[in-house]
């Protein structure tokens, strides 16, 4: 018999279950209003979420803890909750386009742009970021 590790979600995470059994008897049929969802390559595509027990990825993610998931049965995808926020503090080119309409309906565009300088005490260019949650 093969072991597997427990499934550890930390704080700051939550872990999305894909089931491959069904535990519960009145699962909903495939018929469920699907929610939209924007793919990484910006396409939008949905997903059906179904009931804690049922076959397919559970409306209700597991909170931090450690879980003993047989690994064929559920599939975890851990996503972290925490907020991270970018600051651009220099070292970059700020630009700006202007547009405006015309008395004709004619779109005129004005491009501008400044540098912004890199602070003396910035151990490098433009971010900084921070993790809040």
């Amino acid at each position: 018999m093969k072991r597997h590790s427990a499934l550890n979600v930390k704080a700051g995470e939550v872990a999305v279950i894909k089931s491959n059994v069904q535990e519960l008897a009145d699962c909903p049929s495939s018929e469920v209003t699907a929610h939209p969802v924007k793919a990484a390559s910006g396409s939008a595509m949905s997903v059906t979420l179904l009931p804690k027990g049922c076959i397919g990825v559970w409306s209700e993610p597991l909170l931090p803890g450690r879980y003993y998931l047989n690994e064929e049965a559920y599939t975890a995808t851990i996503i972290p909750t925490r907020a991270r926020t970018g600051v651009y503090i220099g070292g970059y080119e700020k630009r700006r386009i202007d547009l405006t309409v015309s008395d004709d309906g004619q779109v005129h565009q004005e491009a501008s742009s400044r540098s912004i300088p890199k602070p003396a005490d910035a151990a490098d260019q433009a971010i900084i970021v921070t993790a809040e949650g």
